[in-house]
């Protein structure tokens, strides 16, 4: 395999990110992969020490593999699997919501339940959801930008 990835995605991890790369693109970036806890980085060379962090936050794995907004920006430039949504859309997909087939200013090349990148009109990633094509809706919210303030803890005051 190309890139200095050859025989490093053995854990299930690995092979979740790796998937979730495929889905757009058979390039991978270059470096090594180091993986932290449940977190994983991207690094220029393999590390002899421990760091706590190091590289390029790349996702981390839960339940399926969670990508960083770096990893999305990356892929957006070597996919044709996105679409690009007016201002009201981008609004509404950052809030968290799914993106109507009247949000949609530009298709790029999407197959029925293609995982696809969501662009707004300045072609900046916006995050990335599951295309459904169905009689309104067009895209399935998965992860947004906006998820970042949605789970920013908010203190009572006393």
């Amino acid at each position: 395999m190309e890139n200095g990835y050859a025989g490093i995605f053995r854990s299930k991890g690995e092979k979740m990110l790796k998937e979730f790369i495929s889905n757009f693109t058979e390039e991978l970036p270059e470096g090594h992969i180091w993986k932290k806890g449940r977190k994983y980085f991207l690094v220029d060379k393999e590390h002899t020490l421990k760091p706590q962090y190091t590289g390029i936050f790349l996702g981390l794995i839960g339940k399926g593999f969670h990508p960083s907004l770096w990893l999305l920006h990356w892929l957006k430039s070597r996919t044709k699997k996105k679409l690009m949504v007016d201002k009201k859309g981008e609004w509404m997909f950052i809030c968290g919501k799914d993106i109507f087939k009247s949000s949609i200013k530009r298709r790029f090349k999407i197959g029925k339940s293609d995982t696809i990148l969501v662009l707004n009109q300045y072609q900046e990633c916006l995050g990335y959801g599951v295309f459904q094509d169905r009689k309104k809706v067009a895209v399935k919210n998965v992860f947004d930008i906006g998820d970042f303030l949605r789970r920013e803890k908010v203190t009572k005051k006393k």
